[in-house]
């Protein structure tokens, strides 16, 4: 189970199996996902299997994903969170918000508060980032929670931007 966290604008809390709707509003918006994957929306399908895989990763694999509600208003807003990197020996951070919560520094916030635990109850040494080298708004999310670019590459979607960050 992934235990709550709060920051002093969010209330971050783990996905749950009715989360479906919530998800879909990231995976299923096209904005959104213009820098993630192949940057295609997915239909509901897709989004359930990212749903299910993040609650496998959780419960069997204690890799924590938060969904992300601003305090103020309880509005959902978007997910932060751990994905496996590799062979297991290295985790992802991963973060996705919608549209109307760029730019106000929610990423930042969550991306402190996940990186905190980690710290404290992980056993991984480093975790790992990447974005598009097209998405400056996320590159400054990682160099602010502290990541340093290793290299440029390819994953799966395309051209990438590797980062890096040291947890113990």
């Amino acid at each position: 189970m992934t235990p709550p966290l709060s920051t002093a604008r969010l209330a971050l809390r783990g996905f749950e199996a009715n989360d479906l709707e919530l998800l879909h509003r990231l995976y299923g918006n096209a904005e959104v996902m213009h820098f993630l994957g192949d940057g295609q929306p997915l239909d509901r399908a897709e989004t359930q299997e990212k749903l299910t895989s993040v609650l496998y990763r959780s419960t069997y694999l204690g890799i924590p994903m938060w969904a992300l509600f601003r305090r103020f208003d309880g509005d959902f807003i978007g997910r932060c969170g751990f994905s496996p990197w590799g062979d297991g020996d290295e985790i992802e951070l991963a973060y996705t918000l919608i549209p109307d919560a760029w730019g106000a520094g929610y990423a930042v916030e969550a991306g402190h508060a996940c990186l905190e635990f980690i710290v404290e109850h992980g056993r991984w040494r480093y975790v790992l980032a990447r974005t598009r080298p097209t998405n400056a708004r996320s590159r400054r999310v990682l160099e602010k929670l502290g990541f340093t670019l290793e290299r440029e590459g390819e994953d799966s979607g395309g051209s990438a931007l590797f980062f890096r960050i040291e947890c113990r």
